[in-house]
């Protein structure tokens, strides 16, 4: 298909600007997932309004909300798969199995619930964020339990010595970053962390394995480890989301994402470090909806707060708030935003 058909509407839509469309052409478009990752992963255009668009163009029913879902197709189609290929069963419709997807090109969708369910099969489009939300709710998917699924997958990928990981082409690594499996275990690992009220995500690379932790009450917890064959990829993958030049591995980068989960708005800070064993990425969790915006909140004095106000309404200058993780500097910033 012509993509530029997609770009177009959404540019029409004034969902996109001229230069957000120099920038989608300077990515290697090849299929409707790196289109994805270009104007949604880089927070462009809301999961809503890119599936409404997609479906429209496409001439396929949208789905704004999944509720209840058969039983007995659930057991029918695995966990692995629907996680992996991004689909969810729903119903059956007159012979047809009615099937949610972000990404109605894979023909492998429509093949394994044909084969697993014996009947047709018909897709509506759903925004990515509720279509993963349905996936968790009805399978009870976890980054453990995906990890586990993928971890057998090409075991001997894991045998190359890191040296060969400077070999590695860029066009290879943008395309494995937009895999459904990646763009699935990134998007759950993000989920998991903001469902679970955590403040930070840690994804550090070792010698034998790759580690996930996830900051909570202050203290880093450690999650189940993503598979290691998929480091490149995964890390590959949230450099993209976060505007970061994925070419570029041997110096620190920083990066910013948007996301709606829920309703609620989330900004994610992200920085990526050059480690011996690969690139170390730390992202600290943004909950806009989670913030005291009240400066009477803040825990000031009476004469802090009229400092406060005196420097905050100042024409020009600097306002400095230093401390250590989790004291409250981006809550204070924030509330300074309001006033």
């Amino acid at each position: 298909m012509d993509y530029s058909q997609i770009v177009q509407s959404l540019l029409d839509q004034e969902l996109l600007t001229v230069a957000d469309i120099e920038d989608v052409r300077a990515e290697n478009v090849t299929n409707l997932a790196n289109l994805f990752s270009a104007v949604v992963g880089k927070g462009k255009v809301t999961d809503e309004k890119w599936a409404e668009t997609i479906a429209q163009i496409y001439g396929l029913p949208f789905v704004a909300e999944i509720g209840s879902v058969e039983q007995d197709l659930l057991q029918k189609v695995p966990s692995s798969l629907a996680f992996k290929r991004m689909a969810l069963p729903l119903r059956k419709e007159n012979g047809s199995v009615i099937v949610a997807v972000t990404d109605p090109e894979p023909e492998q969708i429509y093949e394994d619930v044909r084969i697993l369910t014996g009947g047709r099969v018909r897709v509506e489009i759903a925004p990515e964020n509720i279509l993963l939300q349905a996936i968790q709710k009805n399978y009870g998917a976890t980054v453990e339990r995906l990890a586990a699924d993928l971890g057998g997958e090409a075991e001997e990928k894991d045998s190359d010595s890191n040296e060969l990981e400077i070999d590695h082409d860029i066009g290879d690594l943008r395309e494995a970053a937009g895999e459904p499996t990646v763009v699935n275990l990134v998007n759950l690992i993000i989920f998991e962390a903001i469902r679970d009220g955590a403040s930070d995500i840690h994804i550090e690379p070792f010698e034998n394995e790759m580690k996930l932790r996830y900051r909570l009450d202050g203290i880093l917890i450690e999650q189940a480890p993503p598979p290691k064959h998929l480091r490149l990829a995964i890390t590959s993958r949230i450099k993209i989301m976060a505007g970061m030049n994925i070419a570029e591995r041997f110096i620190p980068q920083d990066g910013h994402i948007k996301l709606s989960v829920e309703g609620r708005s989330i900004d994610l800070r992200v920085s990526c470090c050059p480690t011996v064993f690969g690139e170390s990425v730390v992202m600290r969790i943004l909950d806009k909806g989670s913030l005291v915006l009240d400066v009477e909140q803040l825990g000031m004095s009476e004469v802090d707060q009229k400092k406060f106000d005196d420097v905050i309404h100042r024409p020009h200058g600097i306002f400095l708030v230093t401390g250590p993780t989790g004291s409250g500097k981006t809550t204070t910033l924030y509330t300074a935003l309001t006033r």
